[in-house]
């Protein structure tokens, strides 16, 4: 059985996958969960490459974005998780728009382990 050869564009592609489905999570909220699959199975594939830094900022907004959610829906009995709900989907939509520019223009995510943008 021969090695498995590294395709960038294969892995670009997943990566760009994976951000999209974060977008159209707003529309289907299951989706994020296939996009943090999809960025878990190929951050192995990517490791050296400026894709890695993609990988573990989807990863990473994923957790991130889900420790927000709680936060807001449990404060939302006391109305100011509201607000906080409403800066996930804002924080989410940023960020997935500043990963695709960046993925585009095959560059890294800078301080890709931030807690923000």
């Amino acid at each position: 059985m021969e090695p498995m050869i590294y395709n960038v564009d294969n892995t670009k592609k997943w990566a760009m996958i994976t951000y999209w489905l974060y977008i159209l999570s707003f529309i289907v909220g299951f989706l994020s969960i296939v996009g943090i699959v999809i960025a878990y199975i190929f951050r192995d594939d990517a490791r050296g490459s400026f894709l890695e830094s993609h990988f573990t900022y989807q990863i990473r907004t994923f957790w991130i974005g889900l420790l927000y959610s709680a936060i807001g829906v449990i404060l939302s009995l006391i109305f100011v998780g509201y607000f906080i709900l409403l800066f996930t989907l804002i924080w989410l939509l940023v960020r997935s728009i500043k990963g695709l520019r960046s993925l585009s223009r095959n560059e890294v995510i800078l301080n890709e382990k931030t807690w923000l943008f």
